[in-house]
């Protein structure tokens, strides 16, 4: 991929302050003696698996940060950019690694989600969809 384009970029600012958001009752894996925690102190205390609740996706930072590099040399061979799809995930520390690989933006699928939440910043004008891409041939390989 291209080094990531001025069309979209992350408040990485905002995204740091991710981890000063309090959590609560309404985080439904997190146990109650973290109620009132930080996301940083709730992370830093590092809880064992069990003791969270499910729903609950875990991920593997090997895997991620393969699945980015894998994605990234992967368009990058064919001479195609990727817009990944940020409201499957809606995690803005994930789209600033996807954009910092690359990335063309965040792809939201709908004009609800294409604000990209707080933390994307877009420039005036740039207001592609899913729509952009129709017509186009799939992209074998």
């Amino acid at each position: 991929m291209k080094p990531a384009s001025a069309a979209a970029s992350i408040d990485t600012d905002r995204v740091a302050r991710l981890g000063d958001q309090l959590v609560g009752w309404q985080h439904k894996a997190v146990p109650p003696r973290f109620w009132g925690a930080t996301v940083a102190e709730l992370v830093a205390a590092a809880p064992r698996l069990s003791e969270l609740s499910t729903p609950l996706l875990t991920l593997s930072e090997p895997a991620v940060a393969s699945n980015i590099a894998t994605m990234s040399r992967w368009a990058a061979e064919r001479g195609l950019e990727i817009a990944p799809h940020g409201k499957t995930t809606m995690a803005p520390a994930l789209w600033a690694r996807q954009l910092k690989a690359g990335g063309l933006g965040h792809h939201s699928g709908d004009p609800g989600a294409a604000r990209g939440g707080p933390c994307l910043r877009r420039e005036p004008g740039d207001a592609r969809q899913r729509g952009d891409l129709a017509g186009r041939p799939a992209v074998d390989g």
